[in-house]
């Protein structure tokens, strides 16, 4: 039990040591001020004629949000797409070796998963990129209406309160802040739709798996397959639908 306690405490104290280096490493952060310093320097450099025709909602959400994205749903994103690609990997050697080890059949169902999900996963990815673009593009655009219409009012103040159009106002906001948030709705709505096709596929599988296997099973006993394999295909059916979801987001 002490032994026990003192790997756990160890695995721990690592988790934590390497999540807390990986921090100071700061990718993230160098990352976000490279492309925040060049787009700087990009605007500073454009010409009056093409200054004065840019957004300034534009020019927040490039600085903030869209930078953000790139960095966190972009480059960040693609070294857990390499981490996962390296679990569904060792998935397929242990598929592959634990017959071998464990000196039974190979039983080569348990591929169809792991062969099936990027063949039906690939096509929903394209049927599913126009409708998960459009609302991502309009969530985007909503926001930009709603950054350019608070930065024209801060400069426009003064003409709105001498005007005595604050009703005027404030009724144009509450239109453009509902335009937004349906936008939002709309994209988290499609975004989630898209994020359960995996785990429903893996659903799907693991049913199939245990009524297949487990009729085997029952009629042929443990010279077919262990019990322990068995549960250990199910759990390597439910990585494998957790790897390629991950990999989709």
């Amino acid at each position: 039990v002490a032994l026990y306690m003192a790997v756990l405490l160890g695995c721990q104290a690592l988790t934590h040591f390497l999540e807390y280096q990986k921090v100071k490493m700061k990718i993230g952060s160098t990352s976000r001020n490279y492309l925040q310093e060049n787009l700087l320097r990009r605007y500073l450099n454009v010409s009056e004629e093409a200054r004065e025709k840019l957004d300034h909602g534009d020019l927040i959400m490039a600085f903030t949000t869209q930078v953000n994205e790139v960095i966190s749903e972009g480059y960040m994103n693609l070294l857990k797409c390499v981490r996962f690609c390296g679990e569904l990997v060792m998935v397929l050697v242990y598929s592959i070796l634990g017959p071998v080890v464990f000196n039974k059949p190979n039983r080569y169902v348990i591929f169809g998963p792991i062969i099936a999900f990027p063949l039906v996963l690939f096509p929903f990815m394209y049927c599913r990129a126009a409708v998960t673009e459009h609302t991502e593009v309009e969530r985007k655009h909503a926001q930009v209406k709603v950054l350019s219409f608070k930065a024209f009012l801060v400069r426009q103040y003064r003409l709105v309160a001498d005007y005595s159009m604050r009703t005027q106002v404030v009724n144009e906001s509450e239109h453009v802040v509902t335009a937004y948030n349906k936008a939002v709705s709309e994209e988290t709505r499609v975004l989630l739709n898209n994020q359960y096709f995996c785990p429903w596929m893996a659903l799907c599988f693991e049913g199939l798996y245990i009524y297949i296997i487990g009729l085997q099973i029952l009629h042929k006993g443990v010279t077919f397959m262990t019990l322990g394999m068995f549960l250990n295909n199910v759990n390597v059916v439910n990585s494998v639908g957790h790897c390629y979801g991950e990999v989709y987001k």
